[in-house]
């Protein structure tokens, strides 16, 4: 597992990087969606959703960490 160093307000990712970032990826990645695990939710007395990027095109690998 890679270790990344803590954020600080200097290295703070902003609004606009996250912006800049769904400009970069807009058309090649899907919004998919997100259901609640009813079961998860029950047994840890919150509520817990599973965002399903396994229908993106390439399964569940994560297409928004090269952008």
């Amino acid at each position: 597992m890679t270790h990344l160093p803590p954020r600080s307000p200097d290295n703070a990712v902003t609004l606009a990087d996250v912006r800049a970032a769904a400009q970069r990826i807009k058309g090649a990645v899907l919004r998919t969606p997100t259901i609640e695990a009813d079961a998860v939710s029950r047994a840890t007395g919150a509520r817990v959703f599973l965002k399903l990027d396994n229908l993106q095109a390439t399964g569940a690998f994560k297409e928004r960490g090269a952008a």
